[in-house]
Formats: structure tokens, sequence, C-alpha cells
């Protein structure tokens, strides 16, 4: 297998790895707000048409949970899609962002 073919090989895995609520049996409540965040490269997302630092990204989740009351972020729902060249390894993005947006008490997140 060439080293052009196996460096899209550890993302899928992980992605292939992440369990989702649907999957464990717990329930999803989609009454939450949803953010669909897109993993682009070396530290950038985008959020709608914004393309965005990841801090300033994780920043802006922080302001705006931080006003809500812990059930209400708890219902938020964020999917992730990973939009980077295969080239790439944005394991530390996609765990950065999930750290933190846990840390924020978003609870729902999504992997696309």
């Amino acid at each position: 297998m060439s080293g052009r073919a196996m460096s899209g090989l550890p993302l899928a895995a992980l992605l292939a790895a992440c369990v989702g609520p649907e999957d464990t049996g717990w329930p999803i409540d989609e009454s939450g707000d949803h953010v669909t965040v897109t993993v682009l490269d070396n530290d950038w997302v985008r959020v709608g048409d914004r393309r965005l630092p990841v801090d300033l990204f994780l920043l802006e989740m922080r302001q705006r949970t931080r006003p809500l009351p812990p059930e209400e972020a708890r219902r938020m729902i964020v999917h992730i899609l990973v939009e980077a060249p295969a080239t790439l390894d944005v394991r530390h993005v996609i765990d950065r962002l999930a750290d933190q947006l846990f840390i924020a008490g978003i609870r729902q997140i999504r992997y696309l």
C-alpha cells in the first residue's frame, strides 16, 4: 500500500471508532440548537460561511453556553465534519474540539 493511501487510514479508523449516543442507546435530545463545525486545515474550522481559527470557535461556543442553564447547554448538538486533506492528521483538532465542548457543557457531539 502506498504512503498516500495509508495517510487517510488513521483518520478513517478514528472516525469509525467514534461512538455517538445513538450507538449506545442514550437518548438524543433534538430540541437544542444545532451547530455544524467543519475541520479544515492547520487549526482552522468553518462554521456556516465563516472560516475561523479553532480557538476563536471554542471561545464563541463558551460565550454562547456560559449564560445558559446547564440542561440547555447539554441539549445543544455540535456536528463535526472533516474536510481536511487526507495528508493532514487533524485528530488533535477533533480531540480538542470534543474536550473543550464538553468543558463548555455540550454533551451531544456527532461526527459526520
